[in-house]
């Protein structure tokens, strides 16, 4: 027998649809669809010190424990068979590094949103410059990766002196291309 469905049957997605309705149907406001959208999008404006604060309460530990766990990095880049060999619990090594890369890469977007590319524009675009180990490589890439956020976002806040664009826009403009070409790379090595 068909039923019809009913918010009993999934209560996760009713306050998503309720959100959507209202946004479709013009019950929220401008000003709150555009920071919605701004969030969406990336962006430094609006932050301020405490917020720095806050996100380097969790990213410099992290960071400075991930640097910590450079070489078992380099061994896991050998691969599962290999870095077992080699004495190296793979699966609690993992687990490890995803939670350090997770906390930083959390703290990170809960201050400027969700700023794409910058995570892989950063490390491949430095690693012919400091070589492939990481204990080169990773804080390379916290300070490349700092340094293009701040180069995007004040790029952002001056091309256009009537409105700012979002820091995502930017990054992304930079970070697609950039994606594009070192698949093309891959494809014409593979």
């Amino acid at each position: 027998m068909i039923r019809a469905l009913t918010a009993d049957d999934y209560p996760g997605w009713l306050p998503l649809w309720r959100g959507y309705l209202r946004f479709y149907r013009g019950e929220v406001s401008d000003e709150v669809t555009l920071g919605t959208f701004r969030r969406l999008a990336g962006g430094l404006d609006g932050r301020s010190w405490t917020h720095l604060a806050l996100a380097a309460a969790v990213v410099l530990p992290a960071s400075l424990l991930l640097m910590v766990l450079a070489r078992p990095l380099d061994v896991l880049s050998l691969g599962d068979e290999e870095a077992a060999s080699l004495g190296l619990h793979v699966t609690g090594a993992r687990l490890l590094l995803l939670g350090l890369t997770a906390a930083i890469v959390g703290a990170g977007t809960a201050v400027a949103g969700s700023v794409p590319f910058v995570g892989l524009v950063a490390p491949h675009a430095l690693r012919p410059l400091v070589g492939p180990l990481a204990r080169h490589l990773l804080p390379a890439a916290f300070l490349g990766g700092a340094l293009l956020v701040v180069i995007a976002d004040l790029a952002a806040r001056t091309v256009n002196p009537a409105f700012d664009l979002p820091l995502g826009s930017l990054t992304a403009l930079v970070g697609a291309p950039y994606f594009l070409v070192a698949l093309r790379g891959l494809e014409d090595r593979g």
